[in-house]
């Protein structure tokens, strides 16, 4: 993945996963822990 090429690219993998976590009502209790969770796991890619 080429980071900082275009900062707009990952909003459509971030929504499906997003619909995945909601859909199968993940450990999440709110949309700020969810974007906490998905800043992390972009961290260690």
């Amino acid at each position: 993945m080429r980071v900082g090429a275009n900062p707009d690219a990952k909003f459509p993998r971030l929504d499906v996963k997003m619909g995945v976590l909601q859909s199968s009502e993940g450990p999440f209790s709110n949309l700020k822990e969810l974007k906490q969770a998905i800043a992390k796991t972009q961290c260690a890619d």
